[in-house]
C-alpha cells in the first residue's frame, strides 16, 4: 500500500512538475517556434494524470478490503467473481 501511496505521490509531482515546465519552460518566440515542446509535455501530464488515477484505483481497492472471517497472517483467496474468503487451513 505504501508503494501504491508513493506512486500516487510521484505522479502528482510530475503533473505539477510539467504543467510549470508548459508555463514557463520557453519563451513566447520559442513556444510559437516550436510547439512539440508543449505537446510532449502535455503528453507527460497526461501519462502521469493516466499513473495517479490507476493508482488513486488500486488504493480504493484496497482501503476497501477486508475479507470477514480474516485476521492478520491469514491467508484469502481472491476471485475477481466472488468475494474475498479466508481459506481454511
Amino acid at each position: 500500500m505504501a508503494q501504491l501511496q508513493q506512486t500516487a505521490a510521484e505522479a502528482r509531482q510530475a503533473i505539477a512538475e510539467a504543467a510549470v515546465e508548459v508555463r514557463e519552460g520557453a519563451t513566447p518566440n520559442e513556444k510559437r517556434e516550436d510547439s512539440r515542446v508543449a505537446l510532449e509535455q502535455g503528453d507527460m501530464a497526461r501519462a502521469q494524470q493516466a499513473r495517479l488515477a490507476r493508482a488513486n484505483g488500486d488504493l480504493g481497492l484496497l482501503d476497501g478490503f477486508a475479507p470477514s472471517g480474516s485476521h492478520l497472517g491469514s491467508v484469502v483467496e481472491v476471485d475477481c467473481h466472488r468475494a474475498a474468503r479466508p481459506v481454511d487451513a
